[in-house]
């Protein structure tokens, strides 16, 4: 009876400790803590946040009700983490066990061990003909832009406006921006949350790059690219991806996160559809009676078409959410709505949150990557850069990763409720920034579109 005492009088203060997690105090022990969760589901009232205090991890929570055999639960686990690490060194295992390629870096001038800054300013020439030059002032261009964005906010804190942000696009409404992510919200400033608006650099930085060098391909400057014009509208939709992102992280404007939602999709699917036309080009060259020059067409033309036909449906997709106000309200979508069974999982209703929904959305990594490497690996016989490789493989997994412990899927993020114990501050707000899930993940992903796309091209010599 002590000890019991004592590990609820532990876990109060624990919770309390944090200033993200005051005021959301359970008082169950873990002896009664089915009888209140019970109990709190039955007060449709209570926010979630009272029944699961943001900051603590659901996932021994998911774990206790997940009716799914121990040893299966395990298996899940071990499986997907077992897979994550594998995903980092599937280069080396495509070049070293599996023997497809491996020359293309040391072809191109390129030392993989050597010095990291050179080999990716070579890695840029090799695979999208920008010189450093180049590369260096879309940098600078990318960063004079943050930079701005960082004293606009500034100043409008030293002026001590109330509020930048129109207020007719209803940017009082928090609820599904606070139910999804763990970064604390600045009221009244430009960037409310700027390690979430600003980790989009990554998005504006690779499409500066590649709109770049589809420009100098149009123009007659750079290499022939086949893909040109459907890798153009890749381009602008990454820097929608970055610019409707920063309006939605940097605002919480509700409207926003359906276009944010849409160019981010567009972009994911781009560099698949594209390793399919490489593939069916590659395939098309073996028949006697299709000519080079006709079977490029085709996959010029199947490719610009398919990821047009992509935009518009996932357009019309968004734009359907957005007029039931899908994500007005709260996050339907979030792992606490899950648990409280009041979900409604892109429209499709309410689906339970088990062991193996969270390593199902964990490996999507691997089922993303599965394809290209399929690809390489039985078509192309070859897999062209291994820098650029590691790069999307590893920038992949981090990102993915570290996105898991945000408030909308398992929270529970531990750098993050390390700084939200911290005083308010400059400190804290750039400690935070740098820790929050999502602007890990924007960041990596941002770098991994990137490199994917370069790798893509670096695979086109072997067609």
């Amino acid at each position: 009876m002590h000890d019991q005492k004592k590990s609820s009088a532990d876990n109060k203060s624990m919770i309390t400790s944090s200033p993200s997690l005051r005021h959301r105090v359970p008082t169950s022990s873990p002896k009664t803590g089915h009888k209140n969760e019970a109990k709190a589901l039955s007060k449709p009232e209570k926010h979630e946040s009272d029944v699961f205090p943001y900051g603590q991890s659901l996932f021994p929570i998911v774990w206790r009700r997940d009716p799914t055999h121990p040893a299966l639960k395990w298996l899940y686990l071990v499986s997907t983490s077992v897979g994550m690490i594998i995903l980092c060194i599937l280069p080396w295992i495509m070049v070293n066990l599996l023997g497809v390629g491996g020359e293309w870096d040391a072809r191109h001038g390129i030392d993989v061990g050597g010095d990291a800054v050179n080999a990716i300013l070579v890695l840029f020439e090799q695979t999208m003909d920008l010189s450093p030059q180049p590369v260096y002032r879309t940098t600078g261009i990318t960063l004079v832009t943050i930079g701005l964005l960082v004293a606009i906010d500034i100043m409008g804190g030293m002026l001590g406006l109330r509020e930048i942000w129109p207020k007719s696009w209803n940017t009082d409404n928090r609820q599904c921006y606070e139910e999804m992510f763990s970064e604390p919200t600045r009221l009244g400033r430009l960037l409310r949350r700027p390690g979430n608006t600003l980790s989009n650099v990554t998005f504006y930085f690779g499409s500066l790059c590649i709109l770049l060098s589809v420009y100098n391909t149009m123009i007659g400057k750079g290499e022939e690219n086949i893909f040109v014009v459907s890798d153009g509208m890749f381009g602008a939709m990454l820097f929608l991806l970055g610019l409707f992102s920063s309006i939605w992280h940097g605002s919480n404007a509700p409207w926003s996160q359906y276009p944010d939602l849409w160019s981010m999709e567009s972009c994911i699917f781009y560099l698949i559809i594209r390793y399919c036309c490489l593939a069916g080009l590659s395939l098309l060259k073996t028949v006697p009676s299709i000519d080079a020059r006709t079977a490029e067409l085709i996959a010029s033309r199947s490719c610009t078409a398919i990821y047009t036909l992509i935009i518009y449906g996932l357009g019309r997709i968004w734009t359907q959410h957005y007029k039931k106000r899908l994500l007005h309200g709260g996050c339907v979508i979030s792992g606490r709505s899950r648990l409280l069974k009041k979900s409604n999982v892109m429209g499709q209703g309410h689906i339970d949150c088990m062991v193996s929904t969270i390593t199902v959305f964990q490996s999507l990594p691997i089922f993303y990557l599965g394809l290209p490497t399929l690809i390489e690996l039985l078509i192309l016989k070859d897999c062209g850069s291994s820098l650029a490789g590691y790069i999307t493989c590893i920038s992949l997994t981090v990102g993915w990763g570290y996105r898991l412990f945000d408030r909308w899927l398992i929270d529970g993020c531990v750098p993050l409720n390390l700084i939200m114990n911290m005083n308010e501050g400059i400190l804290r707000t750039v400690g935070a920034a740098f820790v929050s899930p999502t602007a890990v993940l924007h960041f990596y992903t941002g770098i991994t579109l990137l490199a994917g796309y370069m790798h893509a091209r670096s695979v086109e010599s072997a067609v």
